[in-house]
């Protein structure tokens, strides 16, 4: 049984005398409130799982490919900050590679840790590029003390790294390796070399904001994690947002690789229908194979154009098409898309980007 489905067998016949305030009898902006409980009698404890809960993280590592899995109601920022904080000692060395989400940063200020910002090479698009076998080499020739290596991968653009040879050479210095892999939750066994990762899961699969998934590879992390997250994650967490996660788990397992071969079609044909486009185009994967470039995820739609600001595609897309993107650049503005996306959705992008090519 999951969450959602012991939450929905809730007997209604229980008097709740427990938060949260509305008693699971008034709606809130609409909402209903049925399942939005506490830690009643049955639903366990996230501090401390010994019943449903723990079932449900043991099936997320195994979904996910990782030895253990931690549920995430305040998004892969407290995953940040956990995992960094159990993964070194106050002090040390972390070497943190490229643009960063700001809550690694806070992570190793609270920590105490020294930090050494390492750039990573821009692609000839504009995008960071991937972390290098040979980035990893010269941080570690300049600064053998490094404890901890900080990659993002994929990037807000798609850009992949090599976790598994990154995280290779990093052992190998006798250092451990961390990967903020919040816009990869879809990417299913692309983190195995890294000790800990996180996934957003509401960033590219069905699941509430807010959701996300915390992954240890390496099992000496495990109690120093638990201990973490006592400290950055709230001690009432949302059994509305860990039944999404329950859910999105369940989908990962049961639906997912029949609709991601979907998308793969529908990508493969919004690709070709954008062709021929010479003046505003999205990136393909042929684009990205540059030296030093690891990968690509072709679900990242990086629209980019010489002729017209990014700003400016993004305010045309919202403006006369009625598109909202996710970010936008210099050069390009950057999308979305998901399994739970549609041909018409592609098919109005397409036809967007077709009539502003035209008229530049």
């Amino acid at each position: 049984m999951t969450i959602y489905e012991a939450l929905k067998d809730l007997d209604p016949g229980y008097y709740p005398f427990h938060m949260p305030g509305h008693k699971r009898r008034r709606a809130v902006a609409g909402v209903d409130t049925a399942i939005d409980i506490t830690e009643i009698t049955g639903f366990d404890d996230l501090r401390n799982p010994t019943g449903i809960l723990k079932d449900e993280l043991r099936k997320a590592a195994d979904v996910f490919g990782a030895k253990e899995s931690f549920y995430l109601v305040n998004g892969s920022t407290v995953g940040n900050l956990s995992a960094i904080y159990a993964m070194c000692s106050p002090g040390e060395e972390a070497a943190v590679f490229g643009t960063c989400h700001p809550s690694v940063y806070n992570a190793c200020r609270l920590r105490g840790l020294r930090v050494i910002g390492f750039d990573v090479q821009s692609c000839r698009f504009g995008p960071e590029g991937s972390v290098t076998i040979r980035d990893i080499e010269e941080a570690f020739d300049k600064y053998p003390q490094i404890k901890l290596v900080v990659i993002t991968s994929p990037t807000y653009e798609g850009v992949l790294s090599d976790i598994d040879a990154i995280g290779d050479m990093v052992h190998a210095h006798g250092a451990r390796l961390y990967v903020d892999g919040a816009h990869g939750a879809h990417l299913i066994g692309a983190f195995r070399g890294a000790d800990a990762f996180v996934n957003s899961l509401h960033k590219t699969l069905p699941s509430f904001t807010q959701t996300a998934l915390l992954h240890l590879n390496d099992e000496n992390l495990s109690e120093k994690t638990k201990k973490a997250l006592n400290i950055f994650q709230t001690s009432s967490p949302s059994y509305i947002l860990m039944a999404g996660i329950s859910e999105c788990v369940k989908y990962m397992e049961e639906e997912f690789p029949l609709d991601q071969k979907d998308l793969e079609e529908m990508l493969k044909d919004f690709y070709g229908a954008c062709g021929d486009l010479e003046n505003i185009y999205p990136l393909s994967a042929e684009d990205f194979k540059e030296e030093g470039i690891f990968g690509h995820d072709g679900s990242r739609l990086v629209i980019y154009s010489e002729k017209i600001s990014g700003e400016d595609m993004h305010h045309i897309l919202h403006r006369d098409y009625k598109i909202e993107m996710e970010m936008y650049r210099d050069k390009y503005v950057v999308g979305i898309a998901t399994v739970c996306d549609e041909p018409d959705g592609f098919g109005r992008l397409a036809k967007a980007l077709g009539d502003m090519d035209g008229r530049i």
